[in-house]
């Protein structure tokens, strides 16, 4: 990770899960530690039921669909600063990005 970057944690970690962290790293490269956490049921439910009611158009926050073989290409750019909303839909062979 570059100087100044941030790492986002993203994981169901079970309880009393520790991480271990090269603290001198992380204060001299300007390292940011952050988590998230995903929706809860009650939460895409409701999400559901918005796009199901056509109150919400999931469309306008889709730029594209791959399959899944190209995963790794599309976090590279990811990587490379390439905003990425693209649904990884496995059944799509030979299917090219918008």
């Amino acid at each position: 990770m570059r100087k100044g970057g941030l790492v986002n944690l993203f994981a169901g970690c079970p309880a009393g899960t520790t991480l271990a962290v090269d603290a001198q790293a992380l204060h001299y490269q300007e390292v940011t530690i952050t988590s998230t956490f995903h929706h809860t049921p009650e939460s895409f439910r409701a999400a559901l039921a918005l796009i199901a009611s056509g109150a919400v158009d999931p469309e306008q926050f889709i730029d594209g669909r791959a399959p899944l073989e190209r995963v790794p290409t599309l976090l590279d750019e990811m990587g490379r600063g390439r905003p990425l909303k693209t649904v990884i839909v496995p059944e799509l062979i030979g299917y090219r990005l918008k």
